[in-house]
C-alpha cells in the first residue's frame, strides 16, 4: 500500500506539477500527464455540470451513490470499469459540510475514483487548483495528505518570489517538502497534521 503519482493541475485546466511519488508508480511520459491533466480538469467540470440532482421524495438523502462510467485510457482500446464519487452542493452524495470543505472551498466535480486497483482523490481549492493524488487501494487517509499537500504548496511555492501563478511548478523547497511528507506517511512515522 502506498502512494504512486501527484499532479496538480491549474484553474484552466493545465498540469502544473506532476511526479511520482513511489517505485511502485507506473512511467508515463510527459505528453500523457498534459493529456491526463486536461481530461481530468474537463472530467471534473462536467461532473459538476452533470451530476444528479437530489429527488424530492428520496428515503435516504445521506446515501452515497456511486456510478460506473467507463473511459477510454490514454487512447488505448482497453476500457475499465471506474467507481466515481461525485460531489455539488446540490447532491444526494454530499452530507454536510465538513473541515475538508471548508479548507478546501470547492465542493464540485469529482472527489474519488477507484478502479483497476488505483484509488485517485482529488481536492480542488477555493481558487481552482486540483490536487490529485492517485495510491494503491488501503492507502489510508488520502484526504488529510492532501489538505497537508495544499499546506505545503502555500508554504513553498506560493511565497517563492520566483514562483507565478498558473505556471509550473519548479520550487526545489516544495519539492523536498512532498518528498519528506510522503517519506514520513509511508515509514508509519509521524501523522499529518
Amino acid at each position: 500500500m502506498g502512494f504512486l503519482h501527484l499532479f496538480i493541475v491549474n484553474k484552466s485546466g493545465g498540469l502544473i506539477l506532476h511526479r511520482p511519488l513511489g517505485p511502485s508508480a507506473p512511467k508515463i511520459n510527459t505528453n500523457d500527464w498534459l493529456r491526463i491533466g486536461s481530461t481530468f480538469h474537463s472530467l471534473h467540470a462536467i461532473a459538476a455540470e452533470a451530476s444528479p440532482v437530489k429527488l424530492p421524495g428520496n428515503k435516504n438523502p445521506g446515501e452515497n451513490r456511486v456510478y460506473v462510467l467507463y473511459f477510454e485510457l490514454l487512447q488505448s482500446a482497453t476500457y475499465i470499469a471506474v467507481r466515481i464519487k461525485v460531489c455539488s452542493s446540490h447532491l444526494v452524495c454530499c452530507t454536510s459540510i465538513n473541515t475538508t470543505n471548508v479548507l478546501a472551498g470547492a465542493d464540485d466535480g469529482i472527489e474519488e475514483i477507484e478502479g483497476g486497483g488505483v484509488i485517485l482523490k482529488c481536492l480542488q481549492t477555493r481558487t481552482g487548483i486540483k490536487f490529485v493524488l492517485t495510491a494503491e487501494p488501503g492507502t489510508a487517509d488520502l484526504d488529510s495528505v492532501l489538505r497537508e499537500i495544499y499546506v505545503l504548496y502555500s508554504e513553498c511555492a506560493l511565497k517563492d518570489p520566483f514562483y507565478e501563478l498558473e505556471m509550473p511548478i519548479r520550487c526545489e523547497l516544495f519539492t523536498l517538502a512532498v518528498d519528506g511528507l510522503i517519506e514520513r506517511l509511508e515509514s508509519g512515522g509521524v501523522k499529518s497534521r
